[in-house]
């Protein structure tokens, strides 16, 4: 029976473990601060393909707030129409890689 608690090719040494912890705070940190960068509302027609791009505008939050009222937009035109295709949209905000900010 193998010994649960061994350390023997388990990643548990404190190396790994460390290197482990280190990784996920950088991961963490980076995708924090991209949360601050630019970013774009992406619409697109999953029966077409068709797709649209919004903004840039200057953060996660910001993009988000506009691909809310595109849904609301969405949703009254569900209201007026139907028969329409309108649960075909799909909206994502994307941040722009790249960019320079005022800061660069």
């Amino acid at each position: 029976m193998q010994d649960l608690h061994s350390q023997e090719g388990d990643g548990s040494d404190p190396f790994t473990l460390e290197m482990n912890r280190l990784l996920v705070d950088r991961l963490i940190a980076d995708a924090i601060a991209e949360l601050d960068e630019p970013h774009v509302v992406v619409c697109t027609h999953l029966g077409s393909g068709a797709s649209s791009i919004q903004g840039p505008y200057s953060s996660a939050l910001a993009a988000a707030v506009a691909a809310q009222r595109d849904i609301d937009g969405l949703a009254d035109l569900c209201l007026d129409d139907a028969d329409g295709d309108w649960d075909l949209m799909q909206i994502r905000i994307a941040p722009l890689i790249g960019v320079p900010t005022e800061d660069a």
